[in-house]
């Protein structure tokens, strides 16, 4: 008794799987168009794009940083951030970033 082909148990051979595997991804690539496109004409469409969120971020960033490190000399010395090192003034300066990002998608 010989061992048994595994390709014949499974009652396919490997080039029919990868087919098969190939109209599946393919009708769920439809599935998701056809959808994406409905939303896009009943106006439910409330995809972000990536360059705006790049913006929002960039200014909340930027806008963080700037209320943090003129505000850093009125701090208490431990949220106070010391170059280089990892710190409570990095948490601290992290935290008025993501406020500043709260505000600038709110006025969105």
């Amino acid at each position: 008794m010989g061992v048994a082909d595994p390709v014949s148990k499974l009652g396919a051979a490997p080039a029919d799987v990868a087919n098969s595997c190939h109209k599946t991804n393919h009708l769920l690539y439809v599935a998701e168009l056809e959808l994406y496109q409905r939303a896009e004409i009943s106006g439910n469409l409330r995809v972000p794009p990536v360059k705006a969120d790049f913006w929002r971020s960039l200014i909340a960033v930027v806008v963080g940083n700037a209320v943090y490190f003129s505000l850093m000399r009125f701090l208490p010395l431990r949220a106070q951030h010391q170059p280089y090192q990892i710190d409570w003034g990095l948490a601290v300066d992290f935290w008025v970033c993501l406020v500043c990002y709260g505000l600038v998608r709110l006025v969105r």
